[in-house]
């Protein structure tokens, strides 16, 4: 499986810098041509995609986020064509596909599996590995989030435990806010529906992972 490398990393997090700059439409038109003229190339899509998650962060026209969003998944397809063991980039467009309804897909220009595909090929490939990865909760805390979002409550208090007993805790090397805001958008939605107890171990499990985020701490 091919998991979050230094190279990753980087490009997410350059991605979050450059957005919040005055270069950052001209960061994105040059990404977006890279990434059009050549289409087979993974890491020009990935660059795309982490740049158009990003902007989505400080675009406030909500048929811009659309935009960036469904370019996005687009872009993350492609990178998933070339290595479907890419764990971030299957992770990241599992992520996107919940932020779009359900319409969505039949106007996309690449074939895409729903969320909750994406959310269950991960599992399956991570269970496969000898040595687990602690950002391997994330997508456990995905899975329950969108539980709870369904209505279905037990089955989010489910598959938070079974994360939990499955996925050893420690430091995630790298920290990126995009495995972060899983673990604050299950907080506030098991809080929303009273079960604090859940909540908490939840973000207890994310300060393991994440011990330096403020925004976990202070939530």
């Amino acid at each position: 499986m091919r998991l979050i490398s230094q190279s990753d990393a980087e490009i997410v997090q350059i991605a979050n810098l450059v957005i919040r700059s005055t270069a950052r439409n001209t960061v994105h038109r040059s990404l977006r041509e890279a990434w059009e003229s050549t289409p087979n190339n993974p890491e020009k899509a990935f660059a795309y995609a982490a740049y158009s998650l990003a902007y989505v962060q400080v675009e406030t026209i909500s048929s811009e986020r659309h935009k960036h969003l469904t370019h996005a998944v687009e872009a993350l397809t492609d990178c998933l064509v070339s290595y479907d063991d890419w764990w971030l980039a299957r992770f990241l467009r599992c992520e996107t596909m919940q932020e779009l309804p359900p319409s969505t897909e039949n106007h996309l220009h690449r074939q895409v599996v729903s969320a909750e595909e994406d959310r269950l090929e991960l599992l399956s490939r991570q269970e496969k590995l000898l040595k687990t990865e602690p950002y391997f909760l994330c997508p456990y805390i995905s899975e329950a989030k969108a539980s709870v979002c369904q209505g279905k409550i037990d089955d989010a208090i489910n598959t938070v435990d079974v994360g939990l007993e499955k996925v050893k805790l420690f430091s995630v090397q790298y920290r990126l806010n995009v495995l972060i805001q899983p673990f604050i958008s299950a907080i506030l939605l098991f809080r929303e529906v009273g079960l604090e107890t859940i909540a908490e171990r939840i973000k207890l499990a994310g300060l393991s992972l994440f011990p330096r985020s403020a925004t976990l701490a202070s939530i």
